[in-house]
């Protein structure tokens, strides 16, 4: 829910791995995330899955993904007497600039409505409300909803656990819903140096069978 100071820039890389179900494909990428503060509770945010190299059994292809371009407003802070959670909101938009084969050549338009909620014992539990704006098979765009949340634990000033996973409504092809959870860490190796992992299943038939990410992230 909270944006990026004034004059500060966040830059948040990973490696990334994911097998789908049934017909092997793997996927890897590097999933890429540049927040710059603007000024107060307002920050830019520019994001791409980074270079992508899909193996499939027949054939493997490499390329770019999209770019997406957007801003995060923090509306308000958590006021913990009245069980009220913190709350910002993200509108992005992913343009159609991907190499070959990795979109579908449309704009997508996403807004995610941010809450932040602490609990006892250093702990706290954040939730994403997100709606897009997508492109069907046959060019009618639709609507599709996702859920994401994670339950995260401060077991000292430099590292922290959390169960996450997110959840994404039927689409407009008529794919069943799709969800995805499992464990992480995040290790501050620094107040400008931080070190995230996570292991990821695919919970739904749907769903990717597993999702593997080893991140970095820096603050300037």
């Amino acid at each position: 829910a909270f944006a990026v100071p004034p004059g500060v820039t966040y830059f948040e890389t990973s490696l990334s791995y994911i097998s789908s179900k049934g017909p092997r494909v793997r996927d890897y990428f590097t999933n890429t995330l540049i927040r710059t503060g603007l000024w107060e509770d307002f920050e830019l945010r520019i994001s791409t899955p980074g270079v992508i190299h899909q193996h499939a059994p027949d054939e493997s292809t490499t390329g770019f993904g999209p770019l997406t371009i957007g801003f995060k407003q923090h509306i308000w802070g958590e006021v913990e007497e009245c069980s009220i959670p913190a709350f910002g909101i993200i509108a992005q938009v992913t343009a159609p600039t991907a190499s070959a084969g990795f979109d579908d050549g449309t704009a997508i338009p996403t807004v995610f409505f941010n809450f932040d909620y602490s609990l006892p014992c250093d702990s706290y539990f954040e939730v994403n409300f997100g709606i897009s704006g997508l492109h069907a098979d046959d060019g009618d765009r639709f609507v599709q909803g996702s859920f994401l949340w994670s339950l995260g634990k401060e077991w000292s000033d430099n590292f922290t656990t959390f169960f996450h996973g997110f959840f994404n409504g039927p689409s407009g092809t008529g794919a069943d819903e799709e969800l995805l959870m499992g464990p992480g860490m995040i290790w501050f190796v620094s107040k400008q140096i931080a070190i995230d992992s996570s292991y990821n299943f695919g919970v739904t038939d749907q769903t990717d069978h597993r999702f593997i990410r080893i991140g970095l992230s820096l603050a300037f």
